[in-house]
């Protein structure tokens, strides 16, 4: 700056003098280097900041030594705004942050089959689990696996001619059968009757069992691929012939639980 010519416009020099300026002449002395000059206040010094504070609120017409009063409001003005604008992007984040979650759980709720009732003894698989190979007999003798029924939705239940929770459940697995085509639901009972059809067709006429279709497993090998570990024990497969979930115990499969269960599923796929 003391190099520079000495011509010094009359606009800039009536400027210098007549601004609020504690040091005139050594501004005139300076010439063009003369906005350098800063004047120490100690209304600045309580952070040790000067330049930082006087950059906040330097106008072209104002020199370079802070103001006073005006420099500490117009820190305190730019330091609040600072905070207010970081407390309103922490907000903003944090509300939709929390509107996220919100919606994620509420859509993970809803994709999860309703449970209520009797289906409260539901256990899901989750992933599904592919279903067993294992063949199986119809009552007339022809061999069969869970393969050979997909793209429905099928209820497959293990059951004896000698379980009495069995004979009790068999009823209400009847009627949900006939609240569903069997084109796109089908209930397989599966005897594990060492007596195979002989005992089990005469006992299924019996009782008025008409609607549900009836397989056999004397050698109880598919309820053994599946650890059946008691009777009834159901497992439901989707479209894919995937074991989707099991329920061990006895059920009213006919409730408003069972086939809102069963809907489910058939809509899901």
């Amino acid at each position: 700056n003391f190099l520079q010519d000495d011509v010094q416009s009359g606009q800039y020099r009536v400027a210098v003098c007549f601004a609020n300026n504690s040091l005139p002449d050594e501004h005139l002395a300076m010439r063009n280097g003369s906005c350098d000059i800063l004047c120490v206040e100690p209304l600045v010094e309580f952070d040790r900041g000067i330049n930082a504070r006087h950059d906040l609120i330097r106008t072209g017409s104002e020199t370079s030594a802070p103001h006073g009063i005006r420099s500490v409001l117009g820190l305190a003005h730019a330091v609040l705004m600072e905070k207010f604008m970081k407390l309103l992007s922490f907000i903003s984040v944090t509300v939709l942050g929390a509107a996220f979650a919100v919606s994620f759980v509420i859509g993970l709720a809803a994709d999860q089959p309703p449970l209520d009732g009797w289906m409260m003894q539901f256990t899901l698989n989750d992933p599904p689990l592919p279903a067993p190979e294992t063949k199986l007999r119809t009552v007339v003798g022809e061999p069969v696996t869970l393969a050979a029924y997909k793209d429905k939705i099928v209820l497959v239940n293990f059951w004896a001619t000698w379980c009495v929770p069995c004979i009790r459940e068999m009823p209400s697995l009847d009627r949900l059968q006939a609240s569903f085509d069997k084109e796109n639901f089908l209930i397989l009972a599966v005897s594990v009757d060492r007596g195979g059809a002989v005992k089990v067709v005469p006992f299924l006429k019996k009782h008025g069992i008409k609607n549900i279709t009836t397989l056999l497993d004397k050698s109880m090998r598919l309820a053994s691929a599946l650890r059946v570990l008691g009777m009834p024990t159901s497992f439901m497969l989707d479209r894919n012939g995937r074991v989707v979930g099991s329920l061990a115990g006895i059920a009213e499969w006919d409730s408003n639980e069972a086939k809102a269960l069963v809907r489910y599923y058939l809509e899901k796929s």
